[in-house]
């Protein structure tokens, strides 16, 4: 089910600064924005004292499930199901266009007239947003149980995902996550960097990277390894159920400091057993304030 309700309406396009960038009353992305506040600043309507007020405008029985958060651009409302994708007019809720022939459980980008969306079976599509025309697709990951669970987010020429599978529950498992970015303009692949060193396999990107735009950063959160024991030795535990953190321009993932403060170490708990301090991190990184080595995680 998809429903707009009354407080939601679009209120203009007023500029407002917002971490450094020159943010409009739309919502483009997961999150709203690169450092994922999920804070629209130019909405000044709703508030703790009036939210109970709010009304249905309208309603629609999308195909599927509803998992993802929508797109709002220029009147448009843009969401993806698991049985397919649609642009409504956020007025009416009148159908503008809608795309059938994949489904999604992550949430949409929008970027200079074109939607990107990572689909169930790990395709990264770009669509015409006026028409739902597909621009291009490409798999983010050649293996055969590859999901495209990670919501994209678009940074200049760069479309980022992060990689899972749902190889989780089988034994001798071979997939590896990890984080990769596509040209937006051809679907490219211009960079992947992987979260697991051979023979630790898993350790996949559910959830949205983030990032910080003045030290173009990427960060993402991942999930434990599939089967077997975890890495032996620091260097690959760092990529166990850890916030890793990539150059966005060549995928190079930070060594040193930065991994150690954002990998939290492993203690024991009061029963002895060994209890790591940041277990599974599945939701998207959130860095409320703060640029490179100042910025909070």
């Amino acid at each position: 089910m998809i429903a707009l309700c009354g407080a939601f309406a679009l209120a203009g396009c007023d500029q407002v600064a917002i971490d450094g960038l020159d943010a409009t009353d739309q919502w483009t992305m997961l999150g709203h924005d690169y450092r994922s506040s999920y804070t629209n600043p130019a909405q000044t309507k709703l508030s703790r004292e009036n939210a109970h007020t709010l009304t249905s405008f309208w309603e629609f029985e999308a195909r599927g499930l509803v998992y993802g958060t929508p797109v709002v651009v220029d009147g448009t409302v843009f969401m993806t199901s698991t049985g397919g994708l649609y642009a409504f007019e956020a007025d009416t809720g009148r159908i503008l266009w809608q795309v059938l022939d994949f489904g999604a459980t992550s949430s949409l980008a929008y970027s200079e007239e074109t939607i990107f969306v990572h689909d169930l079976g790990a395709f990264l599509h770009a669509l015409d947003a006026s028409t739902g025309t597909e621009k291009w697709r490409t798999r983010t990951d050649t293996h055969a149980l590859a999901a495209g669970t990670s919501s994209p987010v678009v940074f200049e020429d760069y479309v980022v995902v992060g990689l899972s599978s749902n190889e989780i529950v089988r034994e001798g498992a071979t997939f590896r996550g990890g984080v990769a970015a596509f040209d937006k303009n051809t679907g490219e692949r211009l960079w992947r960097d992987y979260t697991a060193n051979p023979p630790t396999n898993g350790v996949s990107v559910w959830s949205t990277v983030s990032i910080d735009t003045e030290a173009r950063v990427v960060f993402a959160g991942t999930g434990q390894n599939y089967t077997g024991e975890g890495a032996p030795t620091r260097t690959l535990s760092l990529h166990l159920t850890s916030i890793q953190v990539r150059d966005s321009g060549r995928g190079r993932r930070w060594r040193g400091a930065p991994p150690r403060r954002a990998h939290q170490p492993v203690r024991r708990g009061p029963a002895g057993d060994r209890r790591s301090l940041d277990r599974d991190p599945g939701s998207r990184p959130s860095r409320p304030s703060g640029h490179g080595p100042h910025a909070r995680i």
